[in-house]
This record gives structure tokens, sequence and C-alpha cells, in this order.
């Protein structure tokens, strides 16, 4: 790793950073199955930005931190990556060896530090990414006395799913310990969505893919095209159910069919559907998660996906 200094102005910090690796290939399963939602949901795709932060004790120096933030930026390729569209609805990544990352510094020297942090996380989460042209991830430094005492990071979802974001947090704790970035990276079974997307491309990985498409094709052209009439008007319901004991209920049936929680949940939801629409099948969409594929444990990329139950 290349030690690169950080040119402060009087509101931001300019990071230079760089990478052992770099490159152009086609997206990942998961890098595509995330852009393709973010971009129907298009100009409130910002919705699905991830946002991480709090504060810091005792305090850091603004160079300390930057330091941690290009020591993140080295490990961890999806950081780095950027998402173009080839115009054939199929996504290109851009995995860059260098670059530079504005951080925002805001005083709160005359303010609280939590409410100036609010409100920057409110500003930048607030924004939708140029996924072709800005980097995945946002980041602001709230200072008094000279040291960060809260930092407020936004990233996108193109970059991080909810499983890869507790060991981001891992990493980023082991930086300011003083971890070394190379050796971190060392550690990892998979370095980023590059090394992911040249796996998902061999010959096992394209015959599982046929196989799942198969599956899906298969299933829904037995499927019922519509579980419900029509609505009469416009909108949709919406219900939320408030069960205090319906996590302990849950985890007793758990225990004893030898499944997880999750899975007893997921059964009473299709059966509640089915019942609710008077049939005896049903067609859920459901978000799985990858990570007990070894090789996905400690990636930090969207690796998730969606599928057909």
């Amino acid at each position: 790793m290349t030690t690169a200094s950080a040119k402060r102005t009087r509101d931001r910090v300019t990071v230079r950073f760089d990478g052992p690796t770099t490159g152009r290939g086609p997206a990942t399963w998961g890098q595509t199955a995330i852009r393709r939602a973010l971009g129907r949901l298009e100009p409130d795709d910002h919705q699905f930005n991830i946002d991480w932060g709090g504060p810091v004790e005792p305090g850091l120096p603004v160079e300390t931190a930057c330091d941690v933030l290009r020591g993140l930026l080295y490990v961890h390729d999806s950081l780095r990556t950027l998402l173009h569209e080839d115009g054939d609805g199929r996504y290109v990544q851009e995995l860059h060896a260098t670059g530079e990352l504005d951080v925002r510094v805001a005083d709160a020297e005359t303010d609280d530090v939590e409410s100036v942090a609010a409100e920057l996380r409110h500003r930048l989460g607030g924004l939708r990414f140029d996924y072709a042209r800005e980097w995945p991830l946002r980041v602001a430094l709230v200072t008094r006395g000279g040291l960060v005492r809260h930092v407020v990071v936004v990233l996108s979802h193109t970059a991080v799913d909810g499983w890869g974001l507790p060991r981001l947090v891992e990493d980023i704790t082991a930086l300011v310990a003083g971890a070394d970035p190379a050796t971190l990276r060392a550690g990892r079974r998979l370095s980023g969505p590059m090394e992911e997307a040249a796996q998902q491309r061999t010959p096992s990985a394209l015959r599982r893919e046929a196989s799942a498409r198969d599956f899906v094709l298969r299933n829904l052209a037995a499927a019922p095209t519509r579980m419900y009439q029509a609505p009469g008007g416009g909108g949709y319901r919406r219900a939320v159910l408030r069960c205090p004991g319906l996590a302990e209920a849950a985890e007793a049936c758990a225990a004893r069919l030898r499944a997880a929680s999750a899975t007893v949940l997921l059964a009473a939801a299709c059966a509640a559907v089915a019942a609710s629409a008077r049939r005896s099948d049903c067609v859920l969409q459901v978000m799985v998660n990858h990570r007990f594929v070894q090789r996905h444990v400690d990636l930090v990329a969207p690796v998730h996906f969606e599928r057909m139950l």
C-alpha cells in the first residue's frame, strides 16, 4: 500500500487512495440485481443508501481518520468500483487502482456534535448516487477541539449489503487500532466483486445458474398468475403484526422442528398468504442470503439475490 497525503481545505479533505488491483469486466449477479432494482426506483433510489457511523471517543486526529479511510479503500475493491450500463440492459464493473475522495469536515465547536452529525447524515443520505461516476461512499467527519468526535458514512447499495456491513465495521475498528491494510486484505477469501464475477463465469457456476433459471421458469409457469383480485381503489393495504410472544414461539417451533426460526416464520407467512387468498398454493419473492457460501463470508459487496418460493 502506498502512503498518500490528504489535501485539507476549510470544510473538506481530499483523500488520495490506491489499491493493488484494477480491471473492467461483467458485473456480478449481486451487483446486477441491486443495480436493476435501484434503476426501477429512480429518482428515489436514495432510499436504499446504507448509512453507518457514530461517536468517536476519545477522538481521532483528522489525519488518522483519513488514514483509516485510505486503508479501507485499499482492503475492499467494491469501494473503488463504478458500475456502467452497457446499452443492452447489462452492467459492467470498473475497478480503479487510484483515486481521490472528498471528505466533508464539519466543526462543531459551537454546536452539538450529535445534531451536526444528524444533519450531515440526512444531507448525504438523501442524495442518490451516480453509480457510473461517483465513488460508492460518502464520508463526513465532525470535529471539536481539533479531533474527530463523530463519523458519518453513507454507502451505495451497489458496494455493500446488510450482511457485508458488519465486516466493513470490523475492518474500520481494526484499522483504527493500527492494523495493516495489506494484512487485512491478505486474509480474505475474495477481495472483491471482480474476483467473484470471474468465478461466476466458470463452467460449474454457469451450470448452477442455468439450473436455477430453469427451476424458476418451470415453477413460474405452473404458479398462479394472480393471488388476489385486483383492488377496487387506488393504493394498497398494509398490515403490521405486533405480537410480544411471536419471537419466543418461533424459537420453540424451530427447536422442535430442528430448523431456523426464520424458516418457521417464512413457512407461517406462506400459509397465511395462501389462506387469505383462499388457495392451496402460494408464490412469494424472497431475498436469499448467500453468505452460507464460504467464499462470501467476509466479502464486502452485494451478493444477495431475489428468489421465488
